[in-house]
């Protein structure tokens, strides 16, 4: 994957043997992330050719799991019953994309988000 950030510095993000390596086109001490691009960013480092969590979610989306509200540990372990190697993180990063994107939505206070299919 390869992005230009709004800063200017290109980065690209490539997988060498198993491990994900961020390239920068210029030396960087910190660095200052818009809000998308740390979500984009996130999702590259997670995102492998193994990857189970956003079909599963999509998956219990499609079957009605989220006809009702559901809590995070809800949802975690119907992940984790059928793949129980499934990091928690990685749940939390489906769950925002797919509430960014329309299908869920998501009420409640931080760390304590109530999940629904969106109308």
């Amino acid at each position: 994957m390869r992005m230009r950030l709004a800063n200017g510095v290109d980065l690209t993000i490539r997988e060498d043997e198993g491990h994900k390596v961020l390239i920068f086109s210029q030396n960087v001490r910190a660095l200052d992330l818009e809000p998308n691009e740390a979500t984009h960013i996130g999702a590259s480092l997670y995102r492998s050719k193994n990857s189970v969590v956003f079909p599963n979610v999509v998956r219990l989306l499609e079957a009605g799991f989220f006809d009702t509200p559901k809590t995070f540990k809800e949802i975690g372990e119907a992940i984790h019953r059928e793949s129980p190697e499934v990091r928690s993180n990685s749940v939390v990063m489906v769950l925002r994309i797919l509430c960014g994107k329309g299908l869920l939505s998501r009420t409640g206070k931080r760390c304590n988000y109530v999940y629904k299919k969106a109308k």
